[in-house]
């Protein structure tokens, strides 16, 4: 044996772990950095207050779960080019964005009674400003523009369904963010 090292234990019932050195020594591992309060609590995420989807940026957004840097943007792009949400049915219409997700994000955000959505002006908006809106696509921008060139100023923003410039799906979804 080796001058620094304890003969064995003559005493076969005893073990390591009852010689008062080696207990210390154990104790003083098994501790953890954290206090006993810190080990046993979760870390919850704040609860999310309701917020206003047609103001929230994209650090809100992110807040939710399932929705991430690019859906956050891709939310208030959305949103922008639009000119508001009117309801919140057309967040399901946001490109990526699951039914599961869009559940989530509607439960937390609202629309203010007093929001107004940006709207185009029919008869002076050019064709990139028409064609801008998600809700329109670019055949049925061309003939929106195409029509006014022929037949002048729209009488109704109706006219546009009237004349069969877009499908009734289109006019149902896009008629709030018209005028004249």
């Amino acid at each position: 044996w080796e001058a620094n090292l304890a003969p064995p234990s003559k005493n076969k019932e005893e073990t390591p772990s009852q010689l008062p050195e080696y207990k210390k020594e154990q104790d003083s591992k098994s501790k953890s950095p954290f206090s006993a309060s810190q080990q046993h609590t979760t870390s919850k995420k704040p609860s999310l207050q309701p917020f206003n989807i047609n103001t929230a940026d994209t650090a809100t957004l992110k807040k939710i779960y399932g929705i991430g840097p690019v859906l956050s943007v891709r939310i208030v792009k959305f949103r922008d080019k639009l000119g508001g949400f009117y309801a919140l049915h057309q967040l399901y219409d946001v490109y990526g964005l699951d039914s599961a997700t869009t559940e989530k994000l509607i439960k937390y955000c609202f629309i203010e009674d007093s929001f107004q959505v940006t709207k185009i002006p029919l008869n002076s908006a050019d064709f990139k400003m028409i064609n801008a809106h998600p809700y329109i696509s670019y055949e049925q921008t061309k003939n929106i523009v195409n029509y006014r060139r022929k037949h002048g100023a729209f009488n109704l923003v109706k006219d546009i369904i009237n004349n069969k410039l877009v499908d009734s799906t289109t006019y149902s979804k896009c008629k709030l963010y018209l005028t004249l």
